[in-house]
């Protein structure tokens, strides 16, 4: 057992050695990080006193399994594992399990990663994800429906009139819907925007005042006296 030792104290998280019968036969230097006992306190300790104590009786048969058929797996793959530390505050943790024999006799190196950081991120990333569905909900309710009563009543006006201005609002209900999809899309992935790249900002301008002139009837741009940003009127600037 004792050649084990210079495996252990390489690796970055607490480390135990247990034989068949449950009892830890060598703990590492990082189970007092992990775990808050000295590595001595729980040489010859069951294993199952790691463990919650609703969790220890059902171990004990795991254990029992994993000795008779051993092979390196994660313990209680999709489970949400935690170890009971010496102050009995207890802790998540990931584990895995890998057998060794020396002397004829079998053992299991069991290594112990604490993830409470990891559990953390993820309750944080889960309100952030669910804050953002309700954001998407409301803004789904809250803007569409104006919308749809606008497109149901524009067909009416189609019916009793033709008119340029009808098609300038359409144009308009179009773009509104396209930015809701691009925000609730935006909402829902949850996610930074991280790709970034230039842009033409005389043909933007010049792309979004196209837009505004749809949208903009005839006598309303006299009235004020309004110019594109490259038409040279009195309404650009220097």
């Amino acid at each position: 057992m004792d050649d084990l030792r210079g495996v252990l104290e390489a690796s970055p998280d607490a480390v135990l050695v247990v034989d068949a019968e449950g009892v830890i036969r060598r703990a590492n230097r990082h189970v007092p990080e992990i775990l808050g006992y000295a590595p001595e306190e729980l040489e010859g300790e069951v294993v199952e006193e790691l463990l919650l104590k609703e969790d220890r009786q059902h171990h004990v048969g795991f254990r029992r399994e994993y000795i008779e058929d051993p092979e390196p797996r994660p313990m209680g793959n999709e489970l949400d594992l935690y170890a009971l530390r010496e102050d009995d505050t207890r802790i998540p943790v990931e584990i895995s399990l890998g057998p060794v024999e020396r002397d004829g006799e079998r053992y299991v190196v069991a290594t112990v990663s604490d993830i409470s950081e990891r559990r953390k991120r993820e309750r944080k990333l889960e309100r952030q994800n669910e804050r953002l569905e309700e954001f998407a909900g409301i803004v789904s309710q809250d803007l569409r429906n104006p919308l749809s009563v606008a497109a149901g009543r524009l067909e009416l006006a189609r019916e009793e009139c033709d008119s340029d201005h009808l098609d300038a609002v359409d144009h308009s209900l179009d773009r509104m819907e396209a930015l809701i999809d691009d925000l609730l899309a935006l909402a829902r992935d949850g996610r930074m925007i991280e790709d970034v790249e230039s842009v033409d900002l005389a043909a933007l301008a010049e792309e979004c005042w196209q837009g505004v002139r749809r949208t903009t009837p005839p006598s309303s741009s006299r009235r004020s006296g309004r110019s594109g940003p490259t038409d040279g009127g009195s309404g650009s600037s220097s």
